[in-house]
């Protein structure tokens, strides 16, 4: 009997790189997305790592490959490769530590340089929960974000708390610009669009 391919169970692919400084988070909000269940902690992040998750917008199978880098610096100049072909970015920063937030500036420019223009970008303050120990304003966060093009939502990988909304904001985001690429529509500024959302679940604002 002939063998046949076999129908992929998806409608897209799309991939998403994840960046930020070491010890932020980055691999546990992946792990938790992909799996709940998956420990709160892990290891530092050797080169680059993947996870795969199938997920549904407005009736479209979409399968997430989610590529987790490295955060250390003498990793810097081997993940910039793993930005090409990518469609969406999400940039992590620790709101406990000012430094993570203020690299957000280096990872951000690395990520405009290996990608498209006009990337659909999505900035994370991860650890929320961790609320006394607050070292980064969540105003100052939104603030940045903003004047960047981008939103920002506060997550906690603990507790999950927004944690899958980075990732299906972020897929809505970049299925829009692809609407309007194969429409040929114009896209206008990204500022117009901006939402920010913090870790205390409070509603999406305009800003």
């Amino acid at each position: 009997m002939a063998e046949y391919p076999k129908v992929p169970q998806y409608d897209a692919i799309y991939k998403v790189t994840v960046i930020g400084d070491s010890q932020v988070g980055k691999t546990t909000i992946i792990r938790k997305f992909v799996d709940q269940g998956a420990p709160d902690h892990y290891p530092p992040t050797i080169g680059v790592d993947f996870g795969l998750k199938d997920i549904v917008v407005e009736n479209e199978r979409c399968r997430v490959q989610i590529w987790d880098t490295a955060g250390q610096e003498r990793f810097r100049a081997v993940t910039s490769c793993y930005f090409r072909g990518a469609h969406g970015v999400v940039l992590v920063y620790d709101v406990t530590q000012v430094k993570t937030f203020d690299n957000i500036q280096f990872h951000l420019a690395q990520a405009q340089q290996f990608t498209a223009d006009n990337q659909p970008m999505i900035m994370v303050g991860n650890k929320s929960d961790l609320g006394e120990q607050r070292a980064v304003p969540y105003s100052l966060a939104a603030s940045y974000a903003h004047d960047m093009g981008m939103p920002l939502i506060e997550t906690s990988a603990k507790t999950l708390n927004n944690v899958d909304d980075v990732f299906y904001h972020l897929i809505n985001e970049i299925r829009k610009r692809h609407k309007e690429d194969r429409s040929g529509e114009p896209r206008g500024d990204r500022k117009s669009s901006i939402f920010a959302r913090s870790g205390s679940r409070r509603g999406w604002c305009c800003s």
